[in-house]
């Protein structure tokens, strides 16, 4: 019945009295490989991972995940840190997942991410190892990695390795005042051109130099627009964002948002891909204009 209605599992667990091994492998022949990946630790606590055949599914299901396009870049790998009790067989074929995800993607654009490390953003600090080692993996381009509260330091890390990332930061801690603008005083310095920023912050500018005027004297040294992403982290003191969305409208140029809310979330961190991998609103009206349209015979 459970296979004939297409019940989620979310909605079917909840109906069932008794979870026998064919009432999970009913369930599990109707999960995605995204919700397999979700609901695996609920899944094991249930029993799945010590009967052969619902195990062999599940096997076989996350062999089919390795080219489902639809399954986040970290999600397998995170289910393989999170759910106990895992075998080493299961834990190397979601890092295969996570692998293979992370070969077919590709960041085309110069990119420079910017860490606040000002007082309160231990969350920015956090969540940036994560981006941080999905850039390395994926971007074919320059790199160039920041972290900054009044002043910026360079951090030097071009590995795709989460590991790599935590000994990199490991001596940058939550202190100080905040001057978005100084990172990009250093990279004018250092000739560093890029065509996007990936900002993770609160954005509560208290210090020169702001990223306005910094930004303008970016414009005005390289002469083009990298375009910005903000990864907006919610502080201690709140955050300043609309107030920073205010100081560049001036300067019309591409931007995007994407919010992490309290406690971060590294499962939706790869989504952030979306922003990062797409091509400029130039490069797609250039394919627009490119496209060939049907004429009458």
């Amino acid at each position: 019945m459970i296979v004939e209605a297409g019940i989620p599992y979310t909605t079917a667990i909840g109906m069932v009295k008794e979870v026998t091994p064919a009432v999970l492998i009913a369930l599990i022949n109707n999960m995605t490989s995204q919700e397999l990946l979700v609901n695996l630790n609920n899944i094991k606590e249930r029993g799945a991972l010590n009967d052969l055949d619902v195990k062999a599914l599940i096997d076989q299901k996350i062999q089919i995940a390795k080219k489902d396009k639809k399954v986040d870049v970290l999600k397998a790998s995170q289910v393989a840190k999170s759910v106990k009790g895992l075998d080493e067989e299961t834990k190397l074929s979601f890092q295969e997942i996570t692998d293979q995800k992370l070969k077919d993607t590709k960041i085309t654009r110069k990119t420079a991410l910017l860490i606040d490390k000002s007082a309160s953003m231990s969350a920015a600090i956090e969540a940036s190892k994560y981006i941080g080692t999905l850039i390395s993996a994926c971007c074919v381009e320059d790199f160039y990695c920041y972290a900054f509260d009044r002043a910026a330091i360079a951090v030097n890390c071009d590995s795709s390795n989460f590991s790599d990332w935590e000994r990199a930061t490991q001596g940058i801690r939550a202190h100080g005042g905040t001057a978005i603008g100084a990172p990009l005083k250093n990279m004018i310095r250092r000739n560093e051109l890029v065509d996007q920023f990936v900002i993770v912050s609160d954005f509560s500018e208290m210090n020169d130099p702001c990223f306005a005027p910094a930004y303008q004297e970016y414009v005005d040294h390289f002469g083009v627009k990298p375009s910005i992403i903000m990864v907006k982290v919610v502080g201690r003191w709140g955050s300043r964002h609309d107030q920073f969305m205010r100081s560049i409208a001036p300067f019309r140029v591409e931007n995007d948002t994407y919010t992490i809310d309290g406690k971060v979330d590294y499962y939706s961190l790869p989504s952030l891909m979306n922003f990062l991998t797409r091509k400029s609103k130039f490069d797609l009206i250039q394919e627009i204009l490119e496209f060939e349209l049907p004429t009458r015979k």
